[in-house]
């Protein structure tokens, strides 16, 4: 999820999509899906990251 999450915002979509995008994922392609609260903590590492860059 993280790499996924990263490579979306690389690509240029916005915070706000890429974070909808990857609950979307989350929720229909993966099993078991990460808990929401699990999710939230990978996006916010990454956006620190990306921020930084």
């Amino acid at each position: 999820m993280a790499s996924i999450f990263g490579k979306l915002l690389r690509a240029g979509t916005e915070p706000k999509n890429a974070y909808n995008l990857i609950h979307l994922i989350n929720d229909n392609y993966v099993s078991p899906p990460l808990e929401t609260k699990e999710l939230d903590t990978v996006v916010k590492s990454i956006l620190k990251r990306f921020i930084n860059e």
